[in-house]
C-alpha cells in the first residue's frame, strides 16, 4: 500500500492529514502555525510533524508518495511564493526547502486550488469538471477549476478573491500591503479587526471587552444576544454581500469602476462588457486575472 500526506498551511494552524493514495483518510492531526521571525519556523514544523507520523504509523519513506502541500498564496510551476499576506513570508522556495527537510517528494499549489482539487476528486465536486471555491479561515481565498484544471492566472494569482477592493475608503493595509481588501472584512482576522474598531469607538457595554477578541469570540457573543457583537457581525456581513454601486456611480465620483463578489457570482449573467474588475492594486496581483474574462464571457 502507498500512502501520501497532505499540508494546508493556514495563518493560525496548519493542518495535515495521511492518506492511502485513493483518498481515504489514515489519520489527520494540526499543529500551530508559528509565524514569528518571518515564518522561519513553519516548514521545519511540518517536516518533523511528518516524521512523527511516519514513527508513529511505523511506515517509510519509501512507502510515500509525496507531499502535496497548499499554500495560502500564489504560488508559480516551480514551487516558488513571491509573498504571503499571513505566513511573513518574502521569496520562499517552497517546494525545495520541503523536499530538502523531509526526505520526500513534495509538491506546491495555493491552497484554495488544492483544496478545489480535492473536492472535485473526491468531495462536494466529484463528478464536475467546472467548479469555483472559496476559502474563508485567517485569509480569504478562492480556487477555480475549469474543464478539470486550476485556472491560476498569468502570476498564479486568478482566484484570490479575498485580494479584491471591496472599500475604497479603507486606510488601514491589508497582510498583502494594500488597502480595502475583501480579506480585510471577511477572514477571521477580518472580523477581529472590525471587532477592535467597534469597541475603541465608544464605552458600549460587551463581553467582547472582558476577553481576547477572536472571529470565535465574537459570533458567541452574538449567539448570546451582545448588542455591539450584533454590530460587528452586520458591519463584517455588509462587505461580501452587499451589491456595489452602479458603474456609472462610480465613474460620477471619479471611482475606478468594480464590482462586487455579489454582482461578480450571483448577478454576472447580466455584467455590461465594460465593466472593469479591479483585482486589486498588490504587487503581486496587478493584471486582471483570465478567470474574470470567462466569467463575464469574454
Amino acid at each position: 500500500m502507498k500512502y501520501c500526506f497532505g499540508v494546508d498551511i493556514g495563518g493560525t494552524t496548519v493542518k495535515l492529514g495521511l492518506f492511502t493514495t485513493d483518498g481515504e483518510i489514515v489519520d489527520k492531526w494540526e499543529i500551530k502555525t508559528r509565524t514569528e521571525n518571518q515564518g522561519e519556523a513553519v516548514l521545519p514544523d511540518i517536516a518533523e510533524a511528518l516524521k512523527e507520523k511516519l514513527e508513529e504509523k511505523k511506515i517509510g519513506r519509501d512507502e510515500v508518495e509525496g507531499i502535496g502541500v497548499g499554500v495560502p498564496a500564489p504560488v508559480d510551476s516551480e514551487g516558488v511564493v513571491q509573498n504571503t499576506a499571513n505566513l511573513g513570508w518574502g521569496y520562499k522556495e517552497v517546494k525545495r526547502e520541503m523536499e530538502e527537510l523531509s526526505g520526500m517528494r513534495a509538491e506546491i499549489g495555493n491552497d484554495a486550488n488544492v483544496a478545489a482539487l480535492g473536492e472535485m476528486w473526491l468531495g462536494a465536486g466529484k463528478g464536475r469538471k467546472n467548479i469555483v471555491m472559496v476559502t474563508l479561515g485567517t485569509g480569504v481565498g478562492g480556487g477555480i477549476i475549469i474543464d478539470g484544471k486550476p485556472l491560476v492566472g498569468a502570476h498564479g494569482a486568478g482566484g484570490e478573491i479575498g485580494h479584491l477592493c471591496v472599500n475604497y475608503e479603507e486606510t488601514d493595509h491589508c497582510g498583502c500591503g494594500n488597502t480595502g481588501c475583501l480579506e480585510q472584512y471577511a477572514s477571521a482576522t477580518g472580523i477581529t479587526r472590525l471587532a477592535n474598531i467597534r469597541l475603541a469607538k465608544d464605552d458600549a457595554k460587551s463581553v467582547l471587552r472582558e476577553q481576547e477578541v477572536s472571529a470565535k469570540t465574537v459570533f458567541d457573543a452574538v449567539k448570546a444576544g451582545d448588542a455591539v457583537a450584533k454590530e460587528i457581525a452586520e458591519e463584517f456581513g455588509k462587505y461580501p454581500a452587499n451589491k456595489t454601486q452602479t458603474i456609472q456611480e462610480q465613474k460620477n465620483q471619479g471611482r475606478r469602476p468594480h464590482v462586487s463578489l455579489q454582482t461578480l457570482f450571483v448577478d454576472a449573467n447580466n455584467l455590461e462588457p465594460d465593466i472593469i474588475f479591479d483585482i486589486r492594486r498588490c504587487k503581486a496581483y496587478n493584471r486582471v486575472s483570465e478567470y474574470y474574462q470567462r466569467l463575464i464571457g469574454k
